[in-house]
């Protein structure tokens, strides 16, 4: 974090995020599934006078909707409301956020380089 003199300080920070996700057309996410969202953050930094309050550092809500492309594919259009507590006066962003997911993407991978090396572990 930069401190109002323009110097980094290594700073600690505690995140704690809840997300609810519900799909609309089917029980459960898969190809071809739109799903709503919600998450809510809250992030503490304590011992941390940087810059603003000491232990809040600020808060962040997300509302959406995504579509899974594929099993392991999933795109996200998203608003996020974002409150920042300072000592000067608070501040408030509103985002549209796109988000791209990839699930499982390292074994995919893995498999398209070395083609039967599931299979091989599998048997191990």
């Amino acid at each position: 974090m930069m401190n109002a003199d323009g110097d980094f300080d290594f700073k600690y920070r505690y995140r704690q995020l809840i997300k609810f996700v519900k799909p609309i057309n089917s029980q459960v996410l898969r190809k071809g599934v739109l799903y709503f969202l919600t998450t809510e953050e809250l992030l503490f930094k304590p011992e941390a006078k940087t810059k603003g309050v000491n232990f809040f550092d600020r808060n962040r809500f997300d509302i959406g909707c995504g579509y899974q492309i594929t099993d392991d594919l999933a795109v996200e259009l998203a608003y996020l409301n974002e409150f920042v507590p300072r000592d000067g006066g608070n501040e408030i962003y509103n985002v549209m956020e796109f988000t791209l997911t990839f699930n499982n993407l390292f074994p995919k991978i893995k498999e398209r380089i070395f083609p039967g090396s599931s299979e091989k572990e599998a048997k191990d």
